[in-house]
């Protein structure tokens, strides 16, 4: 019996060491779990519990500004007011069966969409893409008036999640005046974001599209800064996290342009006069100019036309004005100066002369068939511009009265294959790399162009018409202008529109490059 109760009680000791055993290596492992997370890991996990309650949120790069050689002022940033939607405030994450988040979303919308005259189902719709790509608040429309902002004060408390907030806006005081060489910048779409995020670009964020702005938009845009808000259990910043400083916002490189704003401004006004007649003015003006110092490629003035004004589409501009801005075939947002292509005419004259000089078919003192009002070749009669002619010339009369004659002549000892090597060698028609992406490249054919494109050989008379800039020659009007500064000085000009860069921390110095172009 004894014995019975004795093993008995010998059995619950050891259970009960071994419980004591177990408990003893659990709390031991608790405590060294607990040594590693708050001694050995400090810093992870302190990130981490950090990122749980912390929002990183973007401080605006005010962009550079942008003037004129005598320092006038042609593009800048000012403060203005920009509408914004939090669609992950609380008031939209959850709620009642009889108001579910999605439809007081769509209220809130609508509301906020009769206010700022918008449609509501657009606006829903970049609010859902948006939130597909970042917990960023939506931004709704930009550069409010004060009437708006009040009224969306007055309405705040039917307005949950509606923020109305400061950023820099691009501002541009002259309006049309050199819309195509400044260019314009509005938000990046959600396909480019996929491709810019990495460049520091957020939803919202704006880029250049055209002009100056895009071909400098590295150096224009600056560097965002930014801040770390605290943020509740829902999501809702309450405060901003002072224990990390922000990192401040760079400002942006301002630029100084070759362009001298008064010639600016007098090329533009004389394109627009350019149609009046005694019967009234004719259709709106088509075209371009363009004023180049020959001695080091500086760009004066670039005009084209019918322009656009940029401040429009800094702002945000509707599908109507669109429309309305490509009306009749306008094609505002054509830069007619580095995209438009024209026959040279005579102004190629002199490329023909320096071919004919070069290879040794003509002399200047060579004298040609004397013009009587144009030149027969074979069944066709090619007319002279002057129908009463200008009897004999060697070249340099020729080019100085523009003889179309003489040129004919002269056409036919180079052929096609002879005004192309030429103009290969004096860099016509080619790109001449201003800085404007935009730019598009001229045409001089020779004969493999032609077998390429027109399925045989060109005749002699492809030649004739090549040698006075006519037929399928192509220039824009800036390697028009390109093409005069070489004959003025004999180097072909390195075109440029930005003769020096603030000196901004973090970026190297800027220098304008003016050397002739070689190929």
């Amino acid at each position: 019996m004894l014995s019975g109760w004795s093993s008995a009680s010998n059995e619950r000791r050891q259970r009960a060491r071994l419980i004591i055993s177990i408990a003893g290596f659990l709390l031991l492992a608790i405590a060294a779990r607990l040594f590693a997370l708050q001694v050995l890991h400090d810093d992870v996990y302190r990130k981490l519990a950090e990122s749980n309650y912390l929002r990183p949120e973007k401080i605006p790069a005010m962009r550079g500004m942008i003037r004129d050689r005598n320092g006038i002022l042609l593009a800048s940033s000012t403060p203005s007011f920009t509408a914004t939607i939090d669609p992950w405030h609380e008031a939209f994450r959850k709620g009642p069966k009889s108001a579910p988040p999605r439809a007081r979303l769509e209220v809130v919308v609508a509301r906020l969409a009769g206010i700022l005259d918008l449609d509501p189902a657009l606006l829903v719709e970049a609010i859902d893409r948006q939130k597909k790509s970042s917990y960023q608040p939506a931004r709704i429309r930009r550069n409010l008036d004060m009437s708006q902002i009040a009224r969306i004060a007055e309405d705040r408390s039917a307005l949950p999640g509606i923020t109305v907030e400061m950023e820099p806006l691009r501002n541009y005081p002259h309006g049309e005046v050199g819309a195509h060489l400044l260019g314009y910048i509005n938000q990046v779409t959600d396909v480019e974001l996929e491709k810019l995020r990495a460049q520091g670009y957020l939803p919202g964020a704006s880029i250049g599209r055209a002009g100056l702005e895009r071909f400098y938009e590295p150096m224009l845009k600056g560097q965002d800064g930014l801040r770390l808000v605290e943020v509740n259990a829902l999501g809702r910043r309450s405060n901003y996290f002072v224990s990390t400083p922000p990192i401040l916002p760079r400002k942006g490189r301002d630029l100084v342009l070759t362009i001298d704003w008064r010639l600016q401004q007098a090329a533009e006004a004389a394109l627009d006069s350019a149609g009046w007649n005694e019967g009234g003015p004719a259709p709106e003006a088509r075209g371009s100019v363009v004023v180049v110092d020959p001695r080091n490629g500086e760009v004066l003035a670039l005009v084209s036309r019918p322009a656009y004004n940029p401040n429009e589409f800094a702002e945000g501009l509707t599908s109507a004005r669109w429309a309305d801005l490509n009306r009749e075939g306008r094609f505002p947002m054509m830069n007619r100066a580095v995209q438009a292509r024209y026959p040279p005419g005579s102004t190629f004259k002199p490329v023909t002369l320096m071919a004919g000089l070069s290879t040794g078919k003509v002399s200047p003192a060579t004298w040609l068939h004397g013009c009587a009002g144009g030149y027969q070749f074979g069944d066709r009669f090619f007319r002279c511009w002057n129908h009463s002619g200008h009897g004999s010339s060697d070249g340099l009369r020729a080019l100085e009265v523009s003889c179309d004659v003489y040129f004919y002549q002269l056409g036919i000892m180079l052929g096609v294959n002879g005004i192309h090597a030429m103009s290969q060698q004096l860099m016509i028609a080619e790109r001449t790399g201003i800085d404007l992406r935009e730019e598009h490249a001229g045409l001089v054919p020779d004969v493999a162009w032609y077998e390429k494109k027109r399925g045989g050989k060109p005749g002699t008379g492809s030649a004739l018409n090549l040698s006075i800039g006519q037929g399928e020659i192509l220039m824009t009007p800036v390697e028009i202008a390109s093409m005069a500064a070489t004959f003025a000085t004999g180097h072909v000009p390195r075109l440029h529109l930005v003769r020096s860069m603030s000196e901004e921390p973090g970026f190297e110095p800027y220098v304008a490059d003016t050397t002739a172009r070689a190929r």
